[in-house]
């Protein structure tokens, strides 16, 4: 069995000895209870993304990020979101099936993220 290495810049996890997303030479053995990248996501499918880890009982840490719409032009959010090592498979999964959902019904999605023509 590979020893699964840790990138505690990018908190990812490695079978390799170089992070293969920053380049960073990996020494640390990763542990169950160590942070890893799981997704990011816009703020309207975060909100379900963190109803459905809290239903599996998946705890969970959110980052903050903010950026530019290149179709739009306009600032929008977006969360990153990390889980213990320990529930990495099981929330990737998760993340996986939630990816596989069509787009949330226009009278589920809050008013201010909707595209302005809709309003």
């Amino acid at each position: 069995m590979t020893e699964i290495l840790y990138c505690s810049r990018c908190r990812r996890p490695s079978e390799t000895e170089v992070c293969p997303t920053c380049g960073q030479k990996l020494h640390l053995p990763i542990l169950p209870e160590d942070l890893c990248y799981l997704t990011s996501q816009p703020s309207v499918w975060g909100g379900v993304l963190e109803e459905i880890l809290e239903e599996e009982h998946i705890p969970f840490f959110r980052q903050q990020e903010s950026g530019l719409s290149v179709i739009t032009g306009s600032m929008t959010e977006s969360w990153s979101y990390y889980v213990h090592y320990a529930n990495l498979d099981r929330a990737a999964a998760l993340v996986e099936e939630l990816a596989g959902t069509e787009d949330l019904p226009e009278e589920e999605l809050p008013e201010e993220e909707l595209p302005e023509e809709e309003l």
